[in-house]
């Protein structure tokens, strides 16, 4: 397969033109394209993944093992700003279904909020964007960011911002 054109509109529409250079037959185990994707801040809550064909030569797509995860909306505002930079010991720890993050910020900011496990490798970024100045709360669902579960083991959560960084860890035990 080559691809023709992978671009998004102004809508947030991702279109993917390919074409089969050898004229192969396609089948249901062939993987045309894979597509990763974060929503952006300002994304209204939920949303849609779906495949559109326009084609006749295509009787049938499916979307397998797709999950649909908008980190951003699981990020809630709790009490008052507070007077330093802080990131909380994840509760419950260890933890077997998901956990609570907690992070707090005296000032607005750009806040990531990342997952690795204990080689370093990262699993999972749960937040990405800015912050007004306040107390969060993220919860990690003990899956990375193909939307898999992880196995059990010991994982890092990061909290980085412009002017701190701060990690704790945390037990996955399943």
């Amino acid at each position: 397969w080559e691809a023709l054109e992978a671009k998004e509109n102004e809508t947030g529409l991702l279109t993917i033109g390919a074409y089969n250079a050898k004229s192969a037959t396609v089948t249901k185990s062939d993987v045309l394209v894979n597509v990763l994707f974060t929503v952006k801040e300002d994304a209204a809550g939920g949303g849609e993944i779906w495949l559109s064909n326009t084609t006749d030569d295509v009787a049938e797509a499916e979307l397998i093992n797709a999950r649909f995860n908008a980190a951003t909306d699981d990020v809630r505002r709790l009490g008052s700003v507070p007077s330093s930079y802080a990131l909380e010991q994840n509760y419950p720890n260890p933890f077997n279904m998901d956990t609570e993050i907690i992070y707090e910020l005296p000032e607005a900011d750009y806040v990531t909020v990342t997952i690795y496990n204990s080689l370093g490798h990262e699993i999972r970024t749960l937040v990405s964007r800015n912050h007004e100045a306040g107390s969060y709360a993220v919860r990690w669902d003990g899956r990375n960011n193909s939307g898999f579960d992880i196995t059990s083991g010991i994982y890092i959560v990061r909290l980085k911002t412009n002017r701190f960084t701060d990690s704790k860890k945390m037990l996955l035990v399943k």
